[in-house]
């Protein structure tokens, strides 16, 4: 059981979303309130949420991708922290909190 816990089939749609916004995000390196990359990070983690927790990107695969982009470590922990903080409140929103993994 453990094996499969470490296995993700991320989503198609997830990783062209990731890649827009790391593209938006290097382009202007905004990330304030209403920008276009705050808003595209968004909608990756409530699309991230919607999906089973095997198709949607770990934390670790997540940070990686991010590393491999030349996003800057701070920028990384930020978004890290935004992507679980952000699935934690969609599940408590929805009554799911307990049990769930993001």
């Amino acid at each position: 059981m453990f094996a499969t816990e470490l296995y993700r089939d991320v989503d198609k749609t997830l990783v062209q979303l990731l890649k827009i916004f790391i593209s938006k995000f290097q382009s202007n390196c905004e990330l304030h309130i209403r920008s276009e990359s705050y808003d595209l990070f968004n909608d990756f983690i409530i699309k991230s949420y919607k999906l089973e927790h095997s198709k949607r990107y770990s934390i670790s695969e997540l940070a990686k991708v991010l590393r491999n982009a030349k996003i800057p470590d701070e920028t990384i922990s930020y978004l890290i922290t935004r992507y679980i903080d952000g699935l934690y409140l969609l599940a408590h929103s929805n009554k799911k909190e307990q049990g769930f993994i993001p």
